[in-house]
Parts: structure tokens; C-alpha cells; sequence
């Protein structure tokens, strides 16, 4: 009955952002993609298995199905709230007409890209020099079994930048690619934020900022009522769908090239138990795992009471200062319960939702905190397309909308937005700077 209704109501979440990706923006087209693998392929693996491969100890397969109904029940009521607050495309082109505008004229916005390239390649190289010369080659994926901040905790202070300073470089390539026709340039400017990328080995920001840069264009075409060429679009897809492959199975190709690439045994699964093992075993879809242990964390404890929200400001110091001042996140409590020592010494660990933190703080009724989340993201979304479309600061706006997406994801990313914010106002003002003298 459980697996029945959690597979209702992920349906049920797959046809409510169909409806958001045809009558509004785009951005939200990979949840399709997730809700598929991460909430209804991989959970039904997992039950067939009969445990979990990333977090075996003490694993309930019924609570685990438990945790799948909430999981579900939470991505709904998201949708909910999305659906009163995010914008219509076909609002935003009456909006158009509104101010006297008759064409939306992108290129001419996302031309400042070309000045900010090149802060972001010396942003890279000086950033992650500075990696080197405090840790020499230690913080290499292929020399550590700990995560970067253990290795060294400068690397906590200077990593962040080399990642976002990447995943601007493939933003801002694949812009020079799809909208301003430098096709060369491009792919130059986007292999360079893979390669950053890969030495810092930090993947998924820099997919989240590629795909937004394919959302706003076929956005774009949409809100411009543009003819395209078949050929043309069908061109742009499988470069698109190459740059995401490289991007996805980045990590995997760094470790076959350093490490060699093996796959876990797994016991009496036959024919297909790699293919299996290969969608259970990625720690980037471990969410429903977590509602499991967060479960089982409530049964025996109980809920927080809003202890970890208060100190979410607490996300800007280090993990060794939380520890030792008991001034721990509900990530940090979570990841503790399962595994102290691999959290707290070797800095490896989970993540915890946003809606997830409100369960662990105030037990079942904090799933419906997922309704307010869902009218956040909307007048986000909504927000985002009137700076990038009413020809506001492209780049400024788009760090501006991933660092604070990202906060509404996860409440322990509290500093990481406030970076976002910090680097894109910094960038802002090294941007004033002239790099060739004013010709007379």
C-alpha cells in the first residue's frame, strides 16, 4: 500500500512539472529527470535489494517506505506552492507589451559575459594556486580518503571560489555558444570550467549553472516566438546532451584516469547487477536513504524543537567549532547519529533538506513547511526572469538566484549563499577596472 501511494504521488509530481515547463520557465525540467531516477526507479531497486548499498547500517525496508511516502507527500505540496507564485510565460510576453518592448534583446544583456570571462580564468588560477601552495598536491581527489576541509582547513576558505568561478566559466561558455554565436570561444571558455572542475572535484555546481544556461535559451525562443531551424535546435541538443554527459561522469573519468574505475561486488543479482548496482550506489540520489535515517533518528530521539534552525547561522564557521561549542546543524546531528567519526574526522557526510531539517525539528508537521519552500521558489523564478529578460546584470543575477536556490534546498547552505551574494558583488566591482587603456 505504501510503495502504491508513493509511486501516485510522484506521478502525480512528474505531471505538475510538465504543466510548470510548459506554462512557465523551464528551470525545473531536470526534476523530471530526478523525480524519475532518485523517487521511483531507485527506491523500487532498493526494495528489491532489500537494503541500501550507501547506508546499510541498521536499514529498515519498511521505514524505509515510510520515509518514501513523506519524501513524496513533501515534493507535492512544494508543487503546490510553486504553482501560486511562478511566473507564465505567456504573462511575462503581455508583460513585454505592457512596457513598449517589442523584442526581447538578450544578446545585447548577455554580451558583459565576454569582460567577465576573464576575472573568472584569474579568479581560477589564482584561487587554485593558492590550493597548491598551502597543500601542495594533498587535496587531490586521488590522494585523500577524507574530505578537502580535513586535508587542510584553508582549503574550506578557497576551494569555493575555484568551484563557482568553474561552473561560471561553463555558464558563460555555453552563453557564448548558444546566444552570441563565438562557437570556438565557447567551447574553449566552457572546457576550461571543466577542467577547474575536475581538479577541485566538485561536479555538481557547475551541472546546475550548464543546465540554466540551456533553460534560458530554450526559454528565450519561447518568449521571442522564434522559427527555428530543426536541424539547427536538433544541433544544439546533442551538444547540450554531450556537455551534460562529460559534466555527470566527470568524477568517473577523473578516477579512471587516476584510480582506475572498479564497481562494488554486489551478491546474487545476475545478469544486470552492475547496471543495478550503478543506480543505487551514487551518493547524488542518496535523498530518500536520509528521509530513512531521519526517521529512524525521530523514533528514537525525537524532534528538535527548532534547536538546529537557530543555529544556522553557525553554517559560516567551521564544522570542528560547531562540534566543540555544541552549536551543531541538523546535518551535523543527522550525519552524527549515523556515523560520528567518518562526519566528524573525515569530514564526509550527507546532506539534509530543507524540508528534511523542518521533520527533524518538528516531526511529520514540518513536511508542510515544503508549501512555503514551493512559494519561495516561485517569486524566485519570477524575479530571475524579469532581471534576465528586462535587461538586468545577467551574471549578477544568476549567482544571485543559484545561491539563494540553494539555501531554499538546504538550510545548511546558509554560507554558501552569502558567498554567492559576496562574489558577486566583488565581481561586479573588479569589473569597473579597465583592462585596456582608454584609446583617444
Amino acid at each position: 500500500m505504501l510503495i502504491v501511494l508513493s509511486v501516485a504521488l510522484i506521478c502525480v509530481s512528474v505531471l505538475l512539472e510538465i504543466y510548470f515547463a510548459i506554462k512557465g520557465p523551464m528551470l525545473r525540467l531536470m526534476n523530471i529527470v530526478t523525480l524519475l531516477y532518485v523517487y521511483l526507479l531507485r527506491p523500487i531497486v532498493i526494495i528489491l535489494i532489500g537494503t541500501s548499498l550507501l547506508y546499510p547500517k541498521d536499514f529498515d525496508i519498511d521505514m524505509y517506505k515510510m520515509a518514501w511516502v513523506m519524501a513524496a507527500m513533501s515534493i507535492v505540496i512544494e508543487n503546490i506552492g510553486y504553482y501560486l507564485t511562478f511566473p507564465r510565460i505567456n504573462r511575462i510576453k503581455i508583460e513585454f507589451k505592457a512596457r513598449g518592448i517589442r523584442d526581447v534583446d538578450v544578446p545585447w544583456n548577455f554580451s558583459s559575459v565576454e569582460k567577465v570571462v576573464v576575472w573568472l580564468i584569474a579568479f581560477s588560477f589564482l584561487f587554485l594556486s593558492l590550493m597548491f601552495i598551502t597543500s601542495g598536491t594533498a587535496f587531490l581527489a586521488q590522494k585523500r580518503s577524507i574530505a578537502m576541509a580535513a586535508v587542510n582547513p584553508m582549503l574550506r576558505y578557497l576551494y569555493p571560489f575555484v568551484q563557482l568561478s568553474a561552473a561560471l566559466l561553463g555558464f558563460s561558455g555555453l552563453v557564448q555558444i548558444m546566444f552570441l554565436g563565438k562557437k570556438i570561444r565557447g567551447v574553449i571558455t566552457f572546457l576550461l570550467g571543466v577542467v577547474f572542475t575536475a581538479i577541485v572535484y566538485q561536479r555538481g555546481t557547475m551541472i546546475s549553472f550548464a543546465l540554466l544556461s540551456l533553460w534560458i535559451l530554450l526559454d528565450f525562443f519561447r518568449i521571442k516566438q522564434i522559427n527555428t531551424n530543426k536541424k539547427e535546435l536538433f544541433k544544439f541538443f546533442l551538444i547540450a546532451l554531450f556537455m551534460f554527459f562529460i559534466l555527470v561522469f566527470l568524477r568517473d573519468f577523473y578516477n579512471l584516469i587516476f584510480s582506475g574505475f572498479t564497481l562494488l561486488p554486489l551478491r546474487s543479482m545476475g545478469e544486470g547487477g552492475s547496471i543495478l548496482l550503478l543506480l543505487v550506489s551514487r551518493p547524488d540520489g542518496d535523498s530518500l536513504e536520509v528521509w530513512t535515517i531521519l526517521l529512524r533518528y525521530l523514533l528514537e530521539n525525537g524532534p528538535l524543537m527548532g534547536k538546529s534552525l537557530l543555529n544556522i547561522p553557525y553554517a559560516l564557521a567551521s564544522s570542528n567549532f560547531r562540534l566543540f561549542n555544541e552549536l551543531k546543524l541538523g546535518v551535523d546531528i543527522l550525519n552524527e547519529y549515523y556515523h560520528y567519526d567518518t562526519y566528524w574526522y573525515r569530514k564526509f557526510g550527507f546532506n539534509l533538506g530543507s524540508v528534511q531539517e523542518m521533520v527533524l525539528n518538528f516531526s511529520f508537521v514540518g513536511v508542510f513547511f515544503a508549501f512555503f519552500i514551493g512559494i519561495l521558489r516561485g517569486a524566485l523564478v519570477r524575479w530571475y526572469y524579469r532581471k534576465l529578460f528586462f535587461r538586468g546584470k545577467l551574471i549578477k543575477a544568476t549567482i544571485y538566484y543559484q545561491g539563494m536556490s540553494y539555501f531554499l534546498s538546504a538550510f545548511n547552505a546558509f554560507h554558501w549563499m552569502l558567498f554567492y551574494a559576496v562574489f558577486a558583488e566583488f565581481l561586479e566591482l573588479v569589473l569597473k577596472i579597465r583592462l585596456k587603456p582608454k584609446e583617444r
